[in-house]
């Protein structure tokens, strides 16, 4: 009797759990790749994202630091207080900005004037240094100069960190192509 139920449970198991069995792993490995796949997508997602984000910040900051030098420099008591007849307290009082971190006035290959907003004054001196080593090296102080229209907007990397520069010279507000170009990129 114990045989004969043996073999009958026997074949039932192979006639019903055998296949069970086989299903619920058939599942349980359709499963492990669907998740593996939603995941390799999410993963994909993320990083396309993520690049647009980061692309989509360092423009509107570029173009933000781009309007932020132009307005500086295409101004006329600016033009009076840095061309015409040299005015550190003007500078100090005027030379100052929400959107960037700092400004510096070159001048004859040096620093004349530097603002930093989080910056003690012998650390930002040294990092006006470093910058304007950083736009000599890349030659924007002699495309900036001969520039009418724009500011020229660069990265550099400045004691570890990336800066973004950007540089104008200083002019009248009155400069004809400096205002329409200007009325154009807005």
């Amino acid at each position: 009797y114990c045989r004969l139920c043996c073999g009958f449970f026997g074949l039932v198991w192979l006639g019903v759990g055998a296949p069970i069995l086989g299903l619920v792993l058939a599942i349980l490995i359709a499963a492990f790749w669907l998740f593996s796949d939603v995941a390799k997508r999410q993963d994909r997602d993320f990083v396309t994202s993520s690049s647009a984000l980061v692309t989509s910040a360092i423009a509107g900051r570029t173009q933000a630091l781009a309007n932020t030098t132009i307005d500086y420099a295409y101004w006329n008591d600016a033009f009076n207080a840095i061309s015409v007849k040299w005015n550190e307290a003007w500078l100090d009082a005027n030379y100052y900005s929400s959107v960037a971190d700092g400004m510096i006035v070159f001048g004859g290959g040096r620093v004349r004037h530097a603002w930093f907003s989080d910056a003690p004054e012998q650390q930002a001196n040294a990092i006006a240094e470093a910058i304007l080593g950083a736009a000599t090296e890349q030659q924007l102080l002699s495309a900036a100069s001969t520039n009418e229209t724009r500011s020229i907007d660069r990265f550099a990397v400045v004691d570890n960190q990336l800066i973004g520069l950007s540089i104008a010279p200083i002019a009248m507000e009155s400069e004809t192509p400096r205002r329409v170009s200007r009325a154009t990129q807005d």
